[in-house]
């Protein structure tokens, strides 16, 4: 079993390359994938704030949770 870690899942997500390539290649050849809910979390966490960041210019913590 393989368990992906935040940074491959944020990586395949904005194809970030070389990793992003790489991370595809273990989607297809594997079936026997995990990740965790704190892995979610992060992921979600992170494409949150790269958002606001590329959106709407936030750039530090405190001003992403006043939106």
């Amino acid at each position: 079993m393989i368990l992906l870690d935040t940074n491959a899942v944020v990586y395949y997500l904005h194809r970030v390359e070389p990793y992003a390539s790489k991370v595809k290649e273990i989607l297809v050849e594997r079936e026997d994938l995990a990740v965790t809910l704190r892995i979610v979390d992060e992921v979600v966490f992170t494409l949150i704030r790269l958002e606001a960041w590329r959106k709407l210019g936030v750039r530090k913590l405190v001003s992403c949770r006043t939106i």
